[in-house]
């Protein structure tokens, strides 16, 4: 509902920025020109006699369609096509043949003023415009690959219909033709250069076979088989001598721990005999009987005395058995050891013998390769030549034309009505943007329901904007008690103001306003003008000195004209008064109001804007003030300071007015008050912001 009412609000501002988007962008967008597009399908595949003899010969009959791409978007295609339609003719492709344009015109000089040069001066040469106008030629050009077929669709696009279909056959034409006379070319440049490649193979194979003959020849053997032998004969023993090193190793290893062994019988070796673990197992055995019948009977027993007798019998025979395996695996490291040295130089023989035979060997080795690498080269262009003999007369690439290109009726893209719409939707989202920015951004006062806040001030009424016709004749209007809604918002207002006031009118009211734009009408003038036509008597104090809204005039009639004598109002300038005072702005303004306490009169005291300087006292005299707002344009952060100053003066009541409302917009802001509520507008108008 909220977003409603601010379109409601602003209809007039979207409405405006729009057609006005739309208007300045109908002159563009009718300048716009229209484009043609035409495009033909051909299907690439290689010559039909490549294709029906393909692995026969190990060939494949596949072509390259991103090397023929390239080749169908060369220069030299794209030259010939360009000369053969003269587009360097069309204003199209050719900048330099539209007429320079004011603005056109306004750069150029202004370039050539920074140049130094004169106008004109830097034209471009034939070379430049060559260029610029196969750049635009490539920029109309469609060369595309449909997915991974081999189907290649050309399409140009240009203003003239007629030319945007003549252009992707005259490129598959020219393509083709440039290919074969290319292929001819390449086949002959190849063809020569193969046969002097060969005759120069042949001579080196001849070479290198008269070489390797030379060294076979002195040597009488390749020497492949003796290598071959003698290096495995090396291996075997090399693992040999590895084996023996570890046998050795481990033979150290026991006799270690038979040493151990030996000198700490409790301790077994390593490695031992079955016999001495059966005695170790024996040893164990009578140790655990001599401890359990020695703690029962003591060591003085006879059985104890044996069993230890038997324990030390058993302890000698395993030193014994371990010094006799300490022999034995002493004899069997030495002849370890012997057969060690014997593979020694049998290894120092086998590499003397393999070294001696490799020697030789390189050399036959290295012409060999030679030879055969030779040889290969030497089939390998022969077999090339043959094959491209065989080429020589073929088409390199075959092109069926799948769809021919037609002459196109409808123009590429959308149309103009397309654009204007576009321009319509983009500038109503700007100017929504706008509106919405303008509606955050507006802090005025619209509503008494807005300062609610502030319990300070008391709401008595809500003026709406007079016409100028209204503000002239509200005098007369007055004196004749004539009912219009000038006259009728005054006289609510006082009611207001004295229902507020406990009954009855305040005797003194201060009529100010926070700022001096905000006094949108002389309200201290009109509140005079009514009392005094109602038989009251008035006390109108004009701060003229001190500053005075710029609407007083209105107070009597016609603009410059001064209240008449007879207006029932005793007006009272300020700058006399204090002068009468001594200069003292405050007992001036005790004096009158006590003198209209005397008499009975009101005293309406039009004072200064409250946030201009020198004004404040004026919220001091004891009565109440009237705070005059003007819709829209009193900042509602004006207003919160106002109120407090107010408040800390201590001026014992503020009553609020807003004035200069316009209802047809104010009651799009949704509030409760009786311009709002009363009178609504119709349908149409509220949706359209208008009455």
């Amino acid at each position: 509902m909220g977003a409603l009412r601010m379109l409601q609000r602003r209809a007039r501002l979207i409405i405006g920025i729009t057609l006005l988007a739309c208007v300045v962008a109908l002159p563009f967008i009718m300048a716009v020109p229209k484009h043609y597009y035409s495009e033909t399908r051909v299907l690439a595949s290689p010559a039909p006699a490549l294709a029906l003899t393909a692995g026969l010969d190990g060939r494949e009959a596949r072509i390259d369609m991103q090397a023929e791409l390239e080749r169908l978007l060369s220069k030299e295609v794209s030259a010939a096509v360009i000369e053969r339609f003269n587009l360097a003719g069309r204003e199209e492709f050719n900048a330099s043949l539209k007429p320079p344009s004011e603005l056109d015109t306004l750069i150029a000089a202004l370039r050539a003023r920074l140049n130094g040069t004169e106008v004109g001066a830097d034209g471009g040469s034939d070379e430049q415009t060559a260029d610029k106008v196969a750049q635009a030629f490539d920029a109309a050009l469609v060369v595309s690959r449909q997915s991974n077929v081999d189907v290649i669709a050309v399409g140009f696009t240009s203003r003239d219909p007629w030319l945007a279909a003549q252009v992707p056959g005259a490129m598959v034409e020219t393509y083709l033709a440039r290919r074969s006379a290319h292929w001819e070319q390449e086949v002959t440049e190849a063809a020569d250069w193969l046969e002097k490649r060969i005759a120069t193979e042949r001579a080196n194979v001849d070479e290198a076979r008269a070489e390797l003959d030379r060294l076979l020849g002195a040597d009488g053997q390749s020497g492949a088989d003796t290598e071959d032998t003698t290096a495995k004969r090396l291996l075997q023993i090399e693992d040999r001598q590895a084996e023996l090193e570890r046998m050795r190793f481990d033979i150290a290893a026991s006799r270690r721990s038979i040493a151990a062994a030996l000198a700490n019988p409790d301790i077994p070796a390593l490695t031992e005999p079955a016999r001495i673990e059966t005695l170790r197992g024996e040893l164990q055995d009578e140790v655990r009987e001599l401890d359990r019948i020695a703690l029962v009977y003591g060591d003085s027993y006879e059985t104890v005395k044996r069993r230890k007798a038997r324990i030390d019998s058993i302890r000698a025979d395993i030193a014994e058995g371990l010094r006799s395996f300490d022999r034995t695996l002493e004899l069997r490291d030495t002849a370890l050891e012997a057969e060690q040295e014997r593979l020694g130089q049998d290894a120092e023989a086998a590499r003397a013998a393999l070294g001696a035979i490799r020697a030789t060997t390189p050399q036959v080795r290295e012409r060999t390769d030679v030879l055969r690498a030779r040889e290969q080269t030497l089939s390998d262009l022969e077999y090339r030549q043959q094959l491209l003999l065989s080429q020589a007369r073929l088409a390199p690439v075959s092109l069926e034309e799948l769809s021919p290109p037609r002459v196109p009726v409808d123009p590429l893209g959308p149309g103009r009505k397309v654009y204007l719409a576009g321009t319509a939707i983009g500038a109503l989202l700007v100017a929504l943007l706008i509106a919405a920015i303008l509606e955050m951004r507006d802090t005025g006062v619209r509503s008494h329901e807005q300062l609610a806040h502030l319990p300070h001030l008391e709401p008595v009424g809500l003026w709406p904007q007079f016409t100028r016709a209204q503000k002239r004749t509200m005098r007369r209007d007055v004196d004749r008690r004539t009912v219009t809604p000038a006259t009728e918002a005054l006289r609510d207002m006082l009611l207001m103001l004295e229902s507020a006031h406990g009954g009855r009118l305040p005797r003194l009211l201060t009529v100010t306003a926070p700022r001096g734009q905000d006094m949108a009408v002389p309200v201290a003038g009109w509140i005079a003008l009514e009392l005094a036509a109602t038989g009251r008597k008035v006390r109108l104090v004009e701060t003229r000195a001190a500053g005075v809204s710029p609407l007083r005039h209105l107070i009597g009639g016609s603009a410059g004209a001064k209240a008449r004598p007879d207006d029932g109002i005793q007006h009272l300038e300020l700058p006399k008064l204090v002068t009468r005072h001594g200069g003292d702005v405050a007992a001036a303004l005790r004096a009158v109001t006590a003198r209209g306490e005397e008499d009975g009169a009101i005293v309406i005291v039009d004072a200064p804007p409250l946030l201009s300087p020198g004004s404040l006292r004026f919220a001091r005299l004891g009565g109440p003030v009237l705070l005059v707002l003007r819709w829209g344009r009193t900042p509602r952060a004006v207003v919160e300071l106002a109120a407090g100053l107010l408040a800390k003066l201590g001026a014992p009541q503020v009553y609020s007015l807003v004035a200069d409302v316009q209802p047809r917009r104010h009651r799009l802001y949704g509030f409760t008050d009786r311009l709002t509520v009363s009178s609504r507008p119709g349908l149409g108008a509220r949706l359209f912001g208008q009455g």
